[in-house]
């Protein structure tokens, strides 16, 4: 489902082009950079969604089997204590790091789609 904000450029994207105030070739490549863009937004919530998910049920988890997991032990210490000091710490870093990687490939791709930036140099 688009968001208001999409229709409104795709609309002022119509708009453009039938007015005659920019080129055909204008109007198609600005409406190819509007749905780019939201395929990018739509891909970067729908990830942000899963990770958040994700990271709420981690966390979760470890607070709610605490007690079950105390009753495990290892090199004499609760895995509990080893899920809240270390476990759920690299989960969160490994969280963060697929982030970064998954909003990386999102960008190449948005950039590499959006006609309007295939001239221009980026960093």
């Amino acid at each position: 489902m688009a968001s208001p904000a999409d229709n409104s450029a795709a609309q002022q994207v119509a708009t453009t082009a039938a007015t005659g105030d920019a080129p055909g070739t204008l109007a198609l490549e600005t409406a190819a950079s509007v749905a780019a863009l939201a395929a990018h937004w739509r891909a970067t919530r729908r990830l942000t969604g899963w990770l958040l998910a994700f990271w709420f049920g981690m966390t979760v988890t470890i607070i709610v089997f605490a007690r079950e997991l105390d009753g495990l032990t290892v090199l004499g210490w609760p895995v509990s204590f080893y899920l809240a000091a270390q476990g759920a710490t690299l989960g969160y870093l490994a969280l963060v790091a697929l982030y970064a990687w998954r909003m990386s490939v999102f960008d190449r791709r948005a950039r590499s789609s959006d006609p309007a930036a295939r001239g221009a140099h980026a960093p």
